[in-house]
């Protein structure tokens, strides 16, 4: 669920109705509903009362919508066909708006074919465009108000369902495949596919034409079928994008995404061996060049770090005070951006990655290769965390060998992670945003002030952690059996989903999303209410906080050292166990060093989302760390980091 901190939103506070009257980023004027009389709310204070469950907002928008509950049917959980119309529809409701078209009239038509002409589309007429823009300022501008109410329509719609399954499978299978498979022959095998499954299955479903499967080959969007028949270079260098970006004029406009090896070396908190250099994803906001969300660990890019910076970036962060004690200032950087650029690289080019953003209302923006200043405030911050933050470290590595010298910074590596953690959240709280940018044709900008000046203007949206968990998680298809729903070999099951397999056939396959840093439960979608529902693994003492890049290291060990079958649960203990025991090993025999940072990830060593910092990062006290952000992040002169 998400609702917008705006005048006129409602919420229960300390058992009184209040109604916001107006906000900025300090305060929350609201009105007690009942007694008539003002209260003034620290926004820190509802921010945190609506992280942590104390304060109850009320949505106007999801209040008998179930499509907008925080357990709700999210976009990538519909079928294939259902998420193309709703792209389509979705494609022209954001470009009128790009072209500063809000009423829709007869007018409108020549924009329409314009829009349909550059994205190689079928035009539709402006009554459907504008019919389609109603329900989707309905549905709180979410695409899934695009998506058709196509359920319970009898066998007709069972049959049409089925049918639009098999085009998919064969599609994918045949067409879309690197042996570029003709379109007569893929429409021969599905055929042979639906004569096979009527067979099987005692059915009746018919045959398509020739010009059906032509015209489902024209529903995929085109850098879709290049990508898939000729490869990812052909496919980004046919269709890259060209569009000139006009400056943003506001916060939450445009934010930028990237990922970059940290400069530094860092130690184990309990062994103190070198890990190796972390890896680190920022989301920054364009306008004013503040840090939205960070990840920081030891995963290569990907679609989880991407989506653990975007959780970031949409989640107030109000924890950062207290898990880390020497930080002064607040953080109130968080919201969801319009358009977000990212480069090429391939988790950006991720489904799940697509229809999360679809789902939240963000357009993705694919900045051009080798065009780095489409990105430019991303790859500046970097430059400037260097420079003003690693810079002055011990354990710190060089982009040239020449500057390295006799320098061996696994041998001058200083801090650990965590007290890493700790100076580099000092710096991005109470120093960055506070320092002088210089930009473009001399200007200077500060961060915070750019910020405060702007955030009043924009309308903040705050999803609840549910629904992004549902929103960014994993999606997959699993099979319904008696004992639960299995992901490699990890079994779930609940009353809950006990009785939903009572009025679900079992053996049939069920929707899936989990997180994949803790296989501890699992959500499935509830076909019937449209609404997921969590189911705990039913080893919860092996799974629970067990991220799946460890299960998969534990059933590999379980099978290939062990000689144990990583079926049985009680295996997968004990390969738990003697794995846990073999990294305890090799961390205090001072194992070779490139087996470091593969033993961190094993351990999952990264930023979590308000959680504590370890104990043993609180060995050094407050002033120590103090002493080291002083001596780390001095006064410098002014440079110039000119990204425009």
């Amino acid at each position: 669920m998400k609702v917008t901190l705006t005048s006129g939103m409602q919420f229960h506070y300390n058992d009184r109705l209040c109604e916001v009257i107006s906000w900025n980023s300090r305060i929350v004027l609201t009105l007690d509903v009942l007694s008539k009389t003002e209260i003034r709310i620290p926004e820190i204070e509802l921010l945190e009362g609506i992280e942590n469950g104390s304060i109850k907002l009320i949505n106007e928008e999801t209040v008998g919508n179930e499509r907008l509950q925080s357990k709700s049917k999210d976009l990538n959980s519909y079928n294939k066909s259902e998420k193309e119309r709703a792209e389509y529809r979705h494609k022209f409701i954001k470009g009128l708006e790009e072209e500063g078209v809000f009423s829709i009239s007869p007018k409108t038509q020549v924009i329409i074919d314009s829009i349909a002409e550059n994205n190689n589309l079928k035009p539709p007429s402006w009554r459907s465009v504008s019919r389609w823009r109603k329900e989707y300022i309905k549905n709180g501008r979410s695409i899934r108000g695009l998506i058709d109410h196509l359920d319970n329509c009898g066998s007709y719609e069972r049959k049409r369902g089925k049918l639009q399954e098999l085009i998919d499978e064969v599609i994918k299978e045949v067409y879309l495949t690197k042996e570029r498979i003709s379109l007569s022959e893929t429409h021969r095998q599905l055929e042979t596919a639906i004569k096979e499954y009527n067979k099987q299955n005692d059915d009746d479903i018919p045959v398509p034409s020739y010009s059906t499967m032509q015209r489902e080959i024209k529903k995929i969007p085109p850098y879709e079928i290049k990508e898939k028949r000729e490869g990812v270079r052909q496919a980004k260098e046919e269709f890259r994008v060209t569009k000139f970006h006009a400056p943003p004029k506001r916060v939450l406009q445009r934010a930028e995404a990237d990922h970059t090896t940290l400069d530094y070396f860092l130690l184990d908190d309990e062994t103190l061996l070198p890990l190796g250099r972390p890896y680190i994803t920022v989301i920054i906001d364009k306008y004013s060049r503040v840090p939205l969300g960070v990840c920081i660990s030891f995963y290569e890019g990907s679609y989880l770090t991407v989506a653990k910076a975007l959780k970031s970036a949409l989640l107030p962060k109000t924890y950062l005070k207290s898990q880390f004690q020497n930080i002064k200032n607040s953080f109130p950087y968080f919201g969801k951006m319009d358009e977000l650029t990212v480069d090429n690289a391939r988790e950006f080019w991720s489904e799940d990655l697509k229809f999360a953003c679809l789902d939240l209302d963000i357009n993705l923006h694919y900045a051009r290769v080798k065009k780095g200043w489409e990105k430019g405030s991303i790859e500046n911050f970097f430059r400037r965390q260097n420079a003003r933050l690693i810079e002055n470290i011990k354990g710190k590595t060089f982009s040239s060998i020449f500057k390295k010298q006799e320098y061996d910074p696994e041998k001058e590596a200083i801090m650990t992670f965590n007290e890493f953690l700790s100076v580099f959240y000092k710096w991005l709280v109470d120093i960055y945003p506070y320092e002088e940018i210089r930009i473009s044709n001399g200007r200077v900008l500060v961060p915070h002030k750019a910020w405060v000046s702007s955030i009043n203007e924009v309308p903040r949206e705050i999803f609840s952690k549910d629904s992004l968990d549902i929103i960014l998680g994993k999606t997959e298809k699993r099979m319904l059996k008696v004992g639960g729903v299995q992901i490699d070999y990890l079994k779930y099951d609940s009353r809950e989903l006990s009785e939903y397999r009572a009025r679900y056939q079992n053996n049939e396959n069920v929707l899936i999303k989990y997180n994949p840093e803790d296989m501890g439960c699992i959500y499935v979608l509830n076909k019937f209410s449209g609404e997921y529902f969590s189911v705990p693994a039913i080893d919860i003492e092996y799974a629970g906080g067990l991220t799946y890049w460890q299960h998969k290291v534990i059933r590999r060990y379980a099978n290939d050292f062990m000689k144990l079958s990583n079926k049985e649960g009680e295996n997968l203990h004990a390969a738990k166990v003697e794995l846990n025991k073999l990294v305890k090993t090799l961390v205090d025999g001072k194992s070779k060093k490139a087996a470091s940072k593969a033993i961190a990830k094993y351990r999952g060593i990264s930023t979590k989302e308000g959680a504590s910092v370890n104990e043993s990062s609180r060995r050094k006290d407050h002033q120590d760390l103090e002493s080291l952000s002083t001596q780390t992040m001095g006064k410098r002169k002014l440079r110039n980091f000119d990204d425009e």
